[in-house]
């Protein structure tokens, strides 16, 4: 079963174009605005591995969106990608805030798109999987009681070797 990508454009032709680069590896999701999006992402988020999102939309724009996101507790689940012709260092640095993963400028060739999308999805998996490994040793130590302080740091500073 392939994994799904929800595209959040107001453009149809983004959409269309994105989607017809993507779809031989993922299932497409769509949705024309930011509030769109919410739901369809709402609908199938355990799913979903990866969200290309347009700023400027009507109803609720990438903005909102992101913020949405980030009240719901979402933003943890899922890496998010815009795709915006914003040529401006201050709205990519914006996006980078508000925590989105990467910020792909328009127009775009299909091999980077496929590219960066890949590599969204693996720099955030990768990143899930290290901190479900930390929390579980970091659990591990503190239910052995019978450890000194320098026993726990001296576990503490293999598993950040281990990580990092």
């Amino acid at each position: 079963m392939k994994e799904k990508i929800l595209i959040i454009d107001d453009a149809k032709f983004n959409r269309e174009m994105l989607e017809e680069m993507l779809e031989e590896e993922y299932t497409i999701l769509v949705a024309d605005n930011g509030q769109e999006g919410l739901e369809v992402f709402e609908q199938h988020k355990e799913e979903i591995c990866v969200i290309l999102l347009d700023l400027v939309m009507p109803v609720m724009d990438g903005y909102e969106f992101m913020e949405k996101m980030k009240e719901k507790g979402y933003d943890s689940l899922v890496p998010v990608l815009i795709i915006s012709g914003e040529q401006s260092g201050y709205v990519e640095r914006k996006c980078f805030d508000i925590g989105v993963i990467d910020f792909i400028r328009k127009p775009f060739g299909s091999s980077w798109i496929i590219m960066r999308v890949k590599n969204a999805i693996d720099l955030f998996r990768y990143r899930k999987n290290e901190k479900i490994f930390v929390k579980d040793a970091l659990e591990k130590i503190i239910e052995d009681k019978s450890q000194t302080k320098e026993e726990i740091l001296d576990k503490l500073q293999e598993i950040v070797k281990e990580c990092y």
